[in-house]
């Protein structure tokens, strides 16, 4: 998986839920990411081939009020894979376990397996 892959994928991982729960356009992707839809709409696609995104239509609007149109999502595979970044006490950890930030930029990205047995052990620890 190359970087800009892997940097889209955690970005799906932020903002849906797996088997249409909730999905999101390129925009809000683009947006996150610092880059244009044109690339983040072709990233998302080569995910969506390897079975890390699936693409969904006829979605509804959060409210109820209508048709919100078609998004992706991230599946159970790609969440799998997916890097996360961990909170304690409205802090970001920094990388490699040293410090925090408030600055979502600045977090350190972990493995998610590794994550999840820190935020078990950890008091007040918990997954972004």
């Amino acid at each position: 998986m190359t970087e800009d892959q892997q940097l889209t994928l955690e970005a799906l991982g932020e903002l849906t839920r797996p088997n249409g729960e909730m999905c999101v356009g390129f925009r809000p992707l683009s947006d996150l990411l610092g880059q244009g839809e044109k690339r983040v709409r072709v990233i998302v696609r080569q995910l969506a081939r390897r079975g890390w995104a699936e693409y969904y239509k006829g979605l509804w609007r959060e409210d109820g009020e209508g048709p919100a149109g078609a998004g992706y999502c991230v599946t159970d595979e790609g969440l799998a894979l997916c890097r996360v970044r961990l909170i304690k006490g409205g802090y970001f950890y920094r990388p490699d376990w040293c410090g925090y930030t408030n600055v979502r930029a600045e977090a350190g990205l972990y493995d998610r397996a590794e994550a999840e047995r820190h935020v078990a052990e950890v008091e007040g620890v918990t997954i972004a």
